[in-house]
């Protein structure tokens, strides 16, 4: 059984989340609006929800995380690695500025530390479609950054429009 979960909280995610989370260990997909950083949320995430395989976050803006929230840092003080996260979207609207691609990089660095499954996380103007992820059928490709594990393990951004 497929199932899913949506919470909002901005910054106040934690506390929704541990009363949750022992009535919903079966969640697999999980769906939030908060500016709490991703590498974050996934070791908070590993720690009470440590079935979920997809996450689509929605944000107000994009914010490159603080050096505080460096990859080897969360896992020295968490101790958290996800083991079953495979897809991560990132939601924000881009709107007259260049898109965040150094940014997004950084972002994608920590989570792998985090989530070391992780194979599919994608950034940027992420379009309602059945089941999450980009509509391709109406992508602006300066508004999103698509990326895929190869099975080298190496990260590649998926071009749209190129077959």
């Amino acid at each position: 059984m497929h199932s899913n979960y949506s919470c909002c909280g901005g910054t106040h995610v934690t506390a929704p989340l541990r009363e949750t989370a022992p009535h919903a260990q079966r969640i697999e997909e999980l769906q939030l609006s908060t500016t709490f950083p991703p590498a974050r949320l996934a070791g908070l995430l590993a720690e009470l929800l440590p079935n979920i395989v997809r996450v689509r976050l929605m944000m107000d803006q994009f914010k490159l995380p603080a050096a505080a929230e460096a990859p080897h840092k969360l896992l020295t003080d968490a101790g958290h690695v996800h083991r079953s996260l495979r897809e991560f979207d990132i939601g924000f609207s881009v709107k007259r500025q260049p898109f965040p691609r150094e940014g997004c990089w950084k972002v994608l660095m920590a989570l792998t530390e985090v989530c070391p499954a992780l194979e599919v996380v994608r950034f940027g103007e992420l379009f309602p479609v059945e089941g999450g992820g980009i509509d391709e059928r109406d992508v602006a490709l300066d508004r999103l950054m698509d990326m895929r594990q190869t099975a080298e393990g190496e990260w590649r951004e998926m071009k749209w429009g190129v077959r």
